[in-house]
């Protein structure tokens, strides 16, 4: 049986999307959304929930309300020190074309995890190095920042998480390098500040390099 929406749900839901809504053109291209900052994992996932409707190749349409990304605003709404982290902060960095089925988000060793209606892999980090390489992005129209872990500190932490596909990895400190300003001094000396990192990223760069 379908509920209809209350007409309390129905303002607060107005409400929120203006507030949380951004300024792209309708249609709107790819570029053009990660020139305001969200990248390809969101545009997959509102693409995914119907938010937004892809017409053509790199091309969107979305109705009269603007999308955004309620996933990333419910997280950092309900948690502050959430961080995106390995497979979801390597997609993010553009250093992958995975597309997690779940956000992975790191929050200290012992901190609480509330309930979430959005798709998220918790990973209990060490409070002493939770904050090494931790930078905040904006979430594209709304007033929230989130968490996310720098590319150098990411792919440490991938080198030290037993679970991870080493092959994206490698892949990932590939295209790594690739990038202007980038070697495999700087990777090491961010590796060395995560016990158990250190070791399979320079196996790696041996191959590379």
């Amino acid at each position: 049986m379908i509920r209809s929406m209350s007409q309390s749900e129905k303002a607060t839901g107005k409400v929120t999307r203006r507030l949380l809504g951004t300024a792209l053109p309708n249609p709107f291209t790819t570029a053009e959304a990660l020139s305001f900052g969200i990248p390809r994992v969101t545009l997959h996932r509102l693409a995914k929930r119907g938010e937004i409707i892809p017409i053509a190749r790199g091309l969107y349409e979305r109705e009269s309300e603007p999308a955004f990304d309620f996933d990333l605003a419910e997280i950092a709404a309900k948690i502050p020190v959430a961080t995106i982290c390995l497979t979801s902060a390597l997609a993010e960095h553009g250093l992958s074309d995975a597309i997690p089925v779940k956000i992975d988000i790191a929050i200290p060793r012992g901190a609480w995890a509330p309930k979430m209606k959005a798709p998220v892999n918790w990973h209990r980090f060490e409070l002493k190095t939770f904050d090494r390489g931790r930078n905040t992005r904006a979430i594209p129209g709304t007033s929230l920042a989130i968490g996310i872990y720098s590319a150098e500190r990411t792919l440490a932490d991938l080198a030290r998480h037993p679970k991870k596909d080493q092959a994206e990895l490698a892949e990932g400190i590939r295209r790594w390098l690739r990038r202007s300003g980038n070697n495999p001094a700087k990777l090491l000396r961010a590796a060395k500040e995560l016990p158990g990192a250190e070791i399979q990223i320079r196996r790696i760069l041996e191959i590379l390099t």
